[in-house]
């Protein structure tokens, strides 16, 4: 116990713990901040992303349906079944321009398209009454999924936009190489301080008790009050 008494008793000791308490409460909360609010800000980022891309969907969807309204072709079954393949057409190049997945639905669950190739489970989205305009993270067929539902009234469909998640994980890999620089940032300048404090607070100190142990006078020489200390204990 008497060891550990003189330890904490230590000038070098006194000053390292503090700032290493400090040291150890920023990487605490640097990691609480970074990566507990990680996952929040990547929806939120998904969420403007579909927000942008629903309000682009259903453009060209008005697109589509205005050609007809504006030929007065509404009643002609066959120009209006052509035009709508039309707009699948132009929604199927747009969703793979943009690397995004997307089902529509005709108004009795029937699947009209399908982009993106991820092996979702048809039955499962179809089914799926998702609230407009909201994401939502649904897990399916081993991976999870952030989908967006919108609905284009004058043709009946229901439209569903889809985003896999590891589609982020190239971004969330650079968040947590940000935070590991930090860290080591931190543990490199408290390891900097260790060395500061040995140099200017411990070794000064030293050179001028070790000779009083000797029953020599101190001639230390070096740090202005350190050295007025060393001199009025030689006088």
């Amino acid at each position: 116990m008497k060891p550990f008494s003189r330890l904490i008793k230590r000038l070098q000791v006194r000053i390292l713990v503090p700032i290493v308490l400090v040291w150890v409460v920023l990487g605490l909360s640097l990691s609480y901040f970074v990566l507990g609010s990680m996952s929040e800000f990547v929806e939120r980022h998904i969420e403007q992303g579909m927000i942008w891309t629903s309000k682009d969907v259903a453009t060209i969807c008005n697109q589509g349906f205005d050609a007809m309204l504006h030929k007065g072709l509404l009643d002609n079954h066959r120009a209006v079944t052509v035009q709508k393949a039309r707009t699948l057409g132009t929604l199927e190049d747009y969703l793979r321009q943009n690397e995004l997945g997307g089902l529509v639905f005709d108004q009795h669950g029937a699947l009209l398209l399908d982009v993106g190739g991820l092996n979702v489970t048809v039955q499962r989205f179809a089914l799926l009454d998702g609230p407009e305009h909201a994401l939502r993270k649904v897990p399916a067929d081993g991976t999870t999924l952030f989908t967006y539902h919108l609905h284009f009234e004058p043709w009946q469909w229901t439209i569903v936009l889809l985003r896999e998640a590891g589609y982020y994980s190239s971004f969330r890999e650079r968040v947590a190489g940000i935070y590991s620089i930090a860290a080591v940032i931190l543990a490199g300048s408290l390891v900097l301080i260790v060395l500061l404090t040995e140099g200017m607070v411990r070794r000064p100190i030293r050179d001028i008790i070790d000779p009083i142990k000797r029953g020599e006078p101190p001639g230390y020489r070096g740090v202005v009050e350190y050295e007025f200390l060393s001199q009025t204990i030689a006088t």
